[in-house]
């Protein structure tokens, strides 16, 4: 009777021991999952950041070239009234600075390649409003510095991931 109650007490400790290990390994992999969904949460995020700023600068490039242009060829306004494109101005100047902007708020200053992007913002801005009509090349070279930055800030955001606590 005694290696018949033994026999069951093993059996109980066993089963019993079992369930622990078995409880702790589902806590471990439950925390495990729960981890990769926050990162994957994280690089989805960042992704939407990459995207969103990717477009940000398509923004400023599209009405700094429109500046640029306009006043190269000296063009009408779009009204055919015999007037001068200032309306037209106004709307794209708004346009031009709400891109930037908007680029801006999305960075961090303390970054070196931000900051670079906000320098390079900037002389695209300048390279519109004053830029000399004879000379392309201060704004196309402020413009091709503007995508080499952007790209590299870009990548940088894609493929920056932080730990998950």
């Amino acid at each position: 009777m005694e290696s018949a109650w033994a026999g069951a007490v093993f059996t109980a400790g066993g089963t019993i021991l079992g369930s622990a290990i078995a409880a702790c390994v589902q806590v471990v992999v439950s925390r495990n999952q729960q981890r990769e969904q926050r990162r994957n949460a994280e690089i989805i995020r960042r992704n939407k950041q990459a995207d969103e700023l990717r477009e940000r600068i398509v923004e400023v490039i599209s009405a700094a070239t429109w500046f640029y242009r306009a006043k190269w060829k000296g063009r009408p306004s779009a009204a055919e009234d015999g007037t001068q494109w200032d309306i037209e101005e106004n709307g794209y100047t708004m346009k031009l600075t709400d891109g930037i902007t908007r680029v801006c708020l999305m960075l961090d200053a303390e970054v070196a390649t931000h900051a670079e992007l906000m320098k390079a913002l900037a002389s695209v801005r300048s390279a519109a409003f004053k830029s000399d009509t004879k000379d392309v090349t201060q704004f196309e070279n402020a413009v091709h510095s503007l995508q080499k930055i952007a790209s590299t800030v870009i990548r940088q955001a894609s493929t920056q991931t932080t730990p998950c606590l």
